[in-house]
This record gives structure tokens, sequence and C-alpha cells, in this order.
């Protein structure tokens, strides 16, 4: 029969004519190419008039050959599946065909199964026959599949492209060694999966003589941070501050880190022009972040989420003060009054916690047990040589019904008043959820899973409040080098 014209321009949707003037009787005409789908086609047309009369109406027309294939297959494959493609051939003749299906692929990710299927079937008038083929997907790319039904008095055929994926997923695998000071080497052995990709595969080695020049890495995130409440203000430039102190602290001048940086092999956001690789940009940065901070205050002396708010949050004002006592003592000169206002507001809303607290259980506002947010305000308070001794005893009898977040920040606030064998009970009870990897040298606290919107559950201030713990009760204990 005859060679089939292969129809590859298929879509969702045929035409669409935007200004269209027809003559005086309101009539026109207009031509088009139908794409190559054989199918309905519903056609919607607008009509407006000089008086703003509207019309609409619609109509279905159907484009079809009197011999038609359609392809059936998945919309995409992925490496190491078996699937079945059909071509449904359809007969629109007044005579029976005998149809020969052909199934041609391309593209090297497809490849047949059993070749020898039957291609050859008779196929009734006005009815339907479907051939089947099974393949195999060989591996990624894109498979372009053509399919062909050849009869004595017509042929149709059809082409359509699919994606393959890779059978697997990209993964990462990290390990890490920690040398002492009496170590010579170390060694880490690592497992590479023997189906892999090798042109995927990377072993990557980042080495360093301190984990401060780590920090290099994440400050340019966070100096480029475009947003800017209360909480993101503070830590634009307060954690820059903190690194800053430990290079200097260590010895290292950010100046020579900016003399070995190629931009050609950096990221974006790591470039020579970032002001973190400057000290003098970095305290420019710090100051307006200051002034900034100081105009978002509210009038009780506290800070909230954004400026302008009717109250101040005492979570926030917490979140503030501690923040800045940390770049206080990296260096930066805080204002006293700006500090002082804020801790009154602190000392007042835990008074009146406290008085709450020591009212008798049938007393209408009496609470039960301090929360998270008192140990958090009574921490930062302690932090200025504040808080209240007796809201620091209802803490720590009730310690159980606080977060393990606060658990640690009670026991740094033990620690800093002198009462070091709360500190030492406060880390007793944490130290029961610490997991430790001998071959990673690594350790964590084995948290359990919990909202992301509280605050008090968040994992990686847990680690890093429990980290301080440790290095404040045992500055010389392996575990927490390795946490």
């Amino acid at each position: 029969g005859p060679q089939p014209m292969i129809r590859t321009n298929l879509a969702n949707s045929a035409v669409w004519v935007a200004d269209f003037v027809t003559d005086a009787k309101g009539e026109g005409e207009l031509n088009f190419n139908l794409p190559e789908n054989l199918t309905t086609w519903k056609l919607r047309s607008w009509v407006m008039g000089p008086q703003t009369q509207v019309g609409e109406a619609m109509v279905e027309v159907i484009t079809r050959k009197n011999l038609m294939v359609r392809l059936q297959a998945p919309r995409f494959f992925v490496e190491k599946d078996e699937v079945v493609i059909s071509a449904n051939v359809h007969n629109e003749m007044e005579v029976a065909q005998d149809v020969k299906a052909v199934l041609e692929l391309e593209g090297g990710v497809l490849a047949f199964v059993n070749p020898s299927v039957p291609s050859l079937l008779s196929v009734p008038s006005h009815s339907e026959k479907r051939f089947d083929w099974r393949v195999k997907v060989t591996g990624e790319g894109e498979a372009k599949i053509r399919v062909k039904a050849l009869a004595q008095k017509d042929s149709d055929a059809m082409e359509m492209t699919f994606p393959a994926f890779t059978h697997g997923i990209l993964k990462t695998d990290s390990w890490s060694l920690a040398l002492r000071p009496d170590q010579m080497s170390g060694k880490i052995t690592i497992n590479v999966p023997a189906e892999r990709k090798p042109e995927q595969s990377r072993l990557e080695v980042r080495y360093s003589p301190t984990l401060a020049m780590a920090l290099v890495d994440a400050l340019p995130y966070l100096v480029d941070y475009p947003y800017g409440c209360t909480e993101q203000t503070l830590n634009k430039f307060v954690p820059t501050v903190i690194t800053l102190k430990v290079l200097k602290d260590l010895g290292v001048d950010l100046k020579d880190v900016k003399k070995r940086l190629d931009d050609k092999k950096l990221p974006p956001h790591l470039s020579k022009k970032n002001p973190v690789f400057d000290e003098d940009s970095v305290m420019r940065m710090a100051k307006s972040g200051l002034k900034k901070l100081e105009a978002m205050r509210g009038g009780d002396g506290g800070w909230g989420w954004f400026p302008g708010g009717r109250e101040s949050s005492p979570h926030i004002t917490a979140l503030v003060l501690h923040g800045l006592k940390t770049a206080e003592k990296a260096g930066l000169d805080l204002n006293d009054g700006v500090v002082r206002n804020g801790l009154d507001f602190l000392k007042h809303h835990e008074a009146e916690q406290l008085r709450r607290l020591k009212l008798p259980e049938k007393a209408k506002d009496h609470k039960s047990s301090p929360d998270n947010l008192d140990a958090l305000i009574h921490c930062t308070l302690v932090e200025y040589g504040e808080g209240d001794k007796a809201m620091r005893g209802f803490l720590y009898e009730k310690r159980n019904n606080l977060s393990r977040y606060n658990v640690a920040l009670l026991g740094l606030a033990c620690h800093a008043v002198g009462e070091k064998e709360r500190r030492d009970m406060c880390l007793r009870n944490l130290r029961q959820f610490l997991k430790q990897d001998d071959e990673n040298q690594t350790a964590w606290l084995d948290l359990p899973l919990s909202g992301w919107w509280y605050w008090w559950d968040d994992a990686i201030e847990t680690q890093a409040a429990f980290l301080r713990l440790l290095v404040t009760a045992e500055p010389k204990g392996e575990t927490a080098a390795r946490l």
C-alpha cells in the first residue's frame, strides 16, 4: 500500500486568532492548519459588534483518516523497566483490511524483548485491533517511538518523543575524620556502590587546620539574605562578627583568605567582592544592623517580629538580647540604654510569671509549671547578670517539662551562677539521649520528631546548645569534639 506520512505535530490546542474582522454581513472566512492529531476539536468564537453587542458560538469538528493508528505508551520511562507499547489501528473503510503494524525505536534507550511479535492482522470494517510490543529500557535519554499501520488502500503513522530517566537517585554519602594534636595520620573507609554512573561520581575531600574556616562558606548567605524582620536583621551581622573574632583569635587574616580565592572556581555567593572578607565592611554592617535594631524597638523597650506592632514579644526580645550579648563578647560596642530597656522588659515578664507560679493551686491565675519561654528568658537575663533565683529553682525542679534545648540553656545558666551540681545534673539528663559513631568520630543527640513551628524543638539549635554546655563543663572532653 501507500507509504504513510508520519504525524509529528501533535498539540493540545489548534489555533488562536485574537483579531478577525468580518464583512458588512458579519461573515468572513479564516484558513488555518489543524495539528495532526486525529481527534475531535472544539472550535469556539466570541464576537463583538459596534454597539457592544456580543455573541458566542461553539462547534465540534473531527479530524480523521480512513485508516488511523494511535500510539499508547507511558509518559516517561525508567531505566531497567520493561513496558508494553501498543498501536491501536482503526479501519473506517467499508471493507476489511490486512494491516501490518510496525514499531520503530530511536535514541538507543529502548530495545525489543521479543522482536518476532505477529505484526499482520486483518482489521474488519469500522473496527479496530491492537498490536503490542514488549520493550526494555536500557539507559537514560530521549526515546523516539514511531508506529506505522500499512494496508492495501491506505496507511498512517505517528511519532512521539518520551524521556527515559536513570534507575536510581543522586546521593551524597559523607564521612568525617578529626586528627588530634598527638595524631599524625587517620584512616577513612569509603564504600563505593557497584552500580553507579562513573561520569556522575565524584570524591570530594575537604580539609582544614580548623573548623573555623568552614564558617566562611556560610557567611555570604547571611549577608545577602533579602528580608528584614527583627530576627533576620539580628542574624545578618551577629554570626559574621562572631566568626571574625574566632578567626582573629586563631591568627587567621581575612585578607589572606581573600587573596587565595579564585572567583572563577567559586560558587556565585562566595566572591572576593563579598564584604565578609573585609573587616572594616563587617563592622560597618554590624553598626548598621545595630541602628536598625534600635529603630525596631517598641515603646515598652522590647522587640516584636516587625517594628510598629502594638506590643513587644518576650521571645523575640530574648533572642535579640542573647544575640547582642554574644556580639558584645566578640568585640561589638552596644548601646547601654537600649540593652537596659530590653532587660527591664524581660525582668517585668519574668516577675509576672514568677508571681503566677507562687500562687496557690486553686487560685484563678495559678501557673503550675514554668514553660520553655520562661527558660529562654531567664537564661538570657543570667547572661547579663540578672534573673530571679526563685525562677531558676522552679525551672530546675520542673526541668522534665522543658524541651532538651532549654534544659541545655538551663545548664549554662546554672554554670554562670556557680551552681555546678545543677549544671552537671542537666548534663546527665541530656547525655541519656547521646548517640555516637566511632567510625566517623561523630556524636549527636537522638531527638524526637516534632513540628518545625516550635522554636524550642529545633534540632540544630538543640545540638548547638548541648555542645556549648559540654564545652563549658568538659572543655577537654572528646564528646564535644565529636558533636
